[in-house]
């Protein structure tokens, strides 16, 4: 976000970027809303997915692999 906004100031349109990573906030979150709700049905703990997480470890092992490839 930090970036997009700087790039803005600079004349850089980074819209899809910023748009992009607000999803995935708002992807994660909605992961551990429903996390806590089934949560309180099983009146027990239940194991959280960090989907951020995931999802930049994907993207860091393709970008690697890619690196990799020249």
């Amino acid at each position: 976000i930090v970036l997009s906004i700087s790039a803005k100031q600079i004349g850089y349109d980074m819209k899809l970027i910023t748009d992009s990573i607000i999803s995935m906030l708002v992807l994660a979150e909605t992961f551990s809303i429903i996390g806590n709700i089934r949560s309180i049905q099983l009146r027990k703990k239940v194991e959280e997915i960090d989907a951020i997480s995931l999802v930049l470890s994907k993207l860091s092992k393709v970008i690697e692999t890619l690196l990799k490839k020249d």
